[in-house]
C-alpha cells in the first residue's frame, strides 16, 4: 500500500511540475506568473499549480489561447514523458481540461481551427515541450516530492540552475 502511495505522489509531483514549467516557459505570452505549486493538499486535492495575473477570454489573442491549453496539457505531458504513463489514458488531465474547456470554448475565436483540432495540437505541443524541458520538469518534481510545496520563485531558481530555459527578471 505504501508503495502505491509513493508512486501516486511521484506522478502528482511530475504532473504539477509539468504545469509549472510549461506555464513559466510561456509566461510572456500568458501575461501571468507562477505563484506556487504543491502536492498532497489536505482538502482532498492531489495537487495544484497556482498563477497570479489573469486575462479575459474575450480579450485573448490566438497565441494566448494556445499557450493556455498547452499549460493545461502540461501535467498529462509530464506523466507521459517522465512517468511512462500510457499516452491514451487521460489520468488527471481530464480535471485540468474540464476547468479549461469552458474558458477555451468561450475564447474559441483564438483557435484558427475547430476546438478538437486546437486541443490535439496543444496536447502534441505540450508533450514536445516537456520532452525539451524534461530535466527542468524532473528537477522541480523531485524537489516538490521532498518539500510538498514550492513558491514560484523557487521553481524559477530550480529551472535556472538546470539551464534549459531562462526566465526574464
Amino acid at each position: 500500500m505504501e508503495r502505491a502511495k509513493d508512486e501516486a505522489d511521484r506522478r502528482d509531483a511530475y504532473h504539477e511540475a509539468g504545469h509549472a514549467v510549461l506555464g513559466e516557459a510561456q509566461k510572456a505570452i500568458l501575461s501571468r506568473h507562477l505563484a506556487g505549486v504543491c502536492i498532497r493538499r489536505s482538502n482532498g486535492c492531489r495537487g495544484m499549480t497556482k498563477y497570479a495575473g489573469r486575462f479575459k477570454a474575450d480579450e485573448c489573442s490566438p497565441a494566448q489561447v494556445k499557450a493556455y491549453l498547452i499549460g493545461c496539457w502540461g501535467g498529462y505531458a509530464a506523466e507521459v514523458v517522465c512517468c511512462s504513463a500510457d499516452g491514451d489514458t487521460p489520468g488527471r488531465c481530464s480535471d485540468d481540461l474540464s476547468d479549461a474547456l469552458p474558458w477555451a470554448e468561450w475564447a474559441a475565436h483564438g483557435c484558427p481551427q475547430n476546438m478538437d483540432a486546437c486541443l490535439c495540437e496543444a496536447k502534441s505541443d505540450a508533450v514536445a515541450m516537456v520532452t525539451r524541458y524534461r530535466r527542468s520538469v524532473e528537477a522541480v518534481a523531485e524537489r516538490l516530492l521532498g518539500e510538498g510545496e514550492l513558491s514560484g520563485a523557487q521553481v524559477r531558481q530550480i529551472v535556472a540552475a538546470v539551464g534549459e530555459l531562462t526566465f526574464p527578471a
